[in-house]
């Protein structure tokens, strides 16, 4: 079983010196935690899938996603 805390913190595809990660970075790790496919990007307004939402999918779906856990 894959650790939500782990999971809270994956963001391959956000640049890791990004200004907005730390914000980027709340707002998935709330969504996972309220076990939602997604969040609100507070910078874009986009909807963004979670990294649990990835591994419900099975597979990578090879769109550089920002949470993609594969």
């Amino acid at each position: 079983m894959v650790n939500p805390g782990e999971l809270a913190a994956t963001a391959p595809g956000l640049r890791a010196d990004a200004p907005e990660r730390l914000r980027i970075l709340a707002c998935h790790g709330e969504a996972i935690e309220r076990n939602n496919d997604g969040y609100f990007d507070p910078v874009t307004g986009y909807f963004v899938m979670t990294a649990a939402y990835h591994l419900t999918r099975g597979t990578c779906c090879g769109s550089d996603c920002r949470h993609c856990p594969f």
